[in-house]
């Protein structure tokens, strides 16, 4: 969706949050919580589920991550099995809150901060909230963003307290029992909340699913031409700089597709999509690719399932073999290569 339709949170909205961040810090509830302390806040009103984290036993960095619906849980799955690489990092979904140095803030930060009046003094003092969406730059809260968080920074301070008085308070009849406060509408519309609990299941990954994004005709053109004994090595990563399309919008992260030989790791060709368009843009590259040498590749050999699903649809109608292997060594140095050249600009 465009910037646009996003509502922006009321001063009022961004004084409950401050003041909910502020009893949060106040409590230290770091030094008698782990991170993997998981409980959750379910929330009616936004539809929104957190899985919530306090960090700050390590005495690094200090706040609470809520990590927000399946994608978050998947990403928090793999952030407590430490078993997470930097592209799945940028597929997280979550809300974030830190306490930093007053350097850490930018200005919008700092004007809201400013205009409720609030002071803050010292090393990790300065509440900072960030949103982190798939393929998007961590950015400011939307209104819906504020009231969630409001709510779960109030909803962890009554869990923490509890933790305290009885440190197995989360404890379920299982690992994968996760003590949950929910929101549910009472009688006069003030809203209630109650205790259950969520089963903590390992959530399917969320895969692309195969689609024909280009049309038959496309397709038809190239059909006829010649399978040459050639293998194609194909796949697609987060390009490591941000792109911003103007000054007051959120930068995104685009992917970075590469299309190269085999046998001799050449670059064959090479494209920068968004996240939103890569099936379509990816499908129709191999086409064009297709044009521009005048053949097929006997074989295209990718290695993540997503680009498999991307591409099938299309080599399966052109008579394509395509491999998922574990590893592809002559995209993965032409990757490195590209991603080294822009860093050292």
């Amino acid at each position: 969706g465009s910037q646009t339709d996003i509502l922006e949170p009321t001063l009022e909205d961004w004084k409950n949050l401050y003041l909910a961040a502020i009893r949060f810090k106040e409590l230290k509830s770091w030094q008698w919580m782990d991170n993997d302390d998981i409980f959750a806040v379910q929330d009616t009103e936004t539809g929104y589920t957190g899985y919530c984290s306090v960090m700050g036993a390590a005495g690094e960095l200090f706040g609470l991550a809520v990590y927000v619906g399946d994608r978050g849980l998947e990403t928090l799955i793999k952030v407590l099995s430490e078993d997470i690489t930097d592209e799945e990092l940028l597929d997280q979904r979550s809300l974030l809150l830190t306490f930093e140095d007053r350097e850490a803030l930018d200005k919008t930060d700092y004007e809201v901060i400013r205009s409720l009046g609030l002071r803050f003094r010292g090393h990790n003092q300065w509440p900072l909230f960030r949103s982190y969406s798939p393929g998007q730059f961590p950015w400011y809260f939307d209104k819906t963003e504020v009231s969630f968080m409001t709510k779960v920074l109030d909803q962890a301070v009554d869990v923490c307290l509890k933790v305290k008085e009885n440190p197995k308070f989360l404890w379920g009849e299982t690992v994968q029992d996760i003590f949950t406060r929910r929101s549910v509408n009472g009688e006069h519309s003030e809203v209630d909340w109650e205790d259950t609990w969520l089963k903590l299941v390992s959530v399917p990954e969320v895969s692309e699913i195969p689609s024909l994004q280009v049309n038959e005709l496309q397709l038809h053109r190239i059909r006829s031409y010649k399978i040459a004994q050639i293998s194609v090595e194909f796949d697609y990563l987060y390009f490591p700089q941000a792109i911003q399309d103007r000054a007051d919008a959120r930068p995104y992260y685009a992917y970075a597709g590469l299309w190269v030989d085999h046998q001799n790791g050449l670059i064959l060709d090479a494209e920068i999509v968004t996240r939103e368009e890569h099936k379509i843009r990816f499908q129709e590259k191999l086409l064009q690719m297709i044009q521009k040498y005048g053949w097929k590749p006997q074989t295209i050999l990718v290695q993540k399932e997503n680009a498999y699903n991307v591409l099938s649809p299309v080599t399966e109608k052109l008579g394509i073999n395509l491999l998922l292997v574990p590893e592809l060594t002559a995209v993965n140095q032409a990757m490195e290569d590209l991603f080294h050249n822009i860093r050292s600009f």
